[in-house]
């Protein structure tokens, strides 16, 4: 990513944390392939998605990949893996309460993928004034 876009990145991510009155960062994920490096990401072991989204907003550049997963939900989002068997039951994600309707459960449950095919890892990047951003490719 060339040194103009990053600190274009930088600034627009500055203004909307002013402009939202935000305590951090605003995030921005990125999805790679196989062959892509993040130059400077720390990679993450043993993290759940919404721990890396933490970390990039506090300004750190952070690649999470499938062996670095840690929540099976998420992982399987990502196309990583499948659901755990105990998991994949319909009864184990409504005992947790997280859909108020159990039409919005199957619904979810039979679509929600977000990854692309031969992608490897992803990368929460800090926006705002925090961390390092580096690596190829977008933003």
């Amino acid at each position: 990513m060339p040194v103009d876009a990053i600190k274009e990145m930088r600034e627009m991510g500055a203004r909307m944390k002013a402009i939202l009155g935000l305590s951090a960062s605003p995030v921005g994920v990125r999805f790679l392939n196989a062959e892509e490096a993040v130059e400077g990401a720390k990679i993450l072991d043993r993290h759940r998605y919404c721990q890396a989204l933490m970390r990039a907003r506090h300004g750190q550049n952070v690649l999470l990949d499938a062996e670095g997963i840690s929540c099976p939900a998420a992982a399987r989002a990502f196309g990583f893996r499948p659901l755990p068997e105990h998991c994949a039951r319909e009864k184990a994600w409504w005992d947790l309460e997280l859909f108020p309707r159990r039409k919005w459960l199957r619904r979810c449950s039979s679509r929600c993928r977000i990854w692309r095919r031969g992608h490897r890892a992803n990368s929460p990047l800090p926006s705002g004034e925090g961390g390092a951003i580096a690596g190829s490719g977008g933003g």
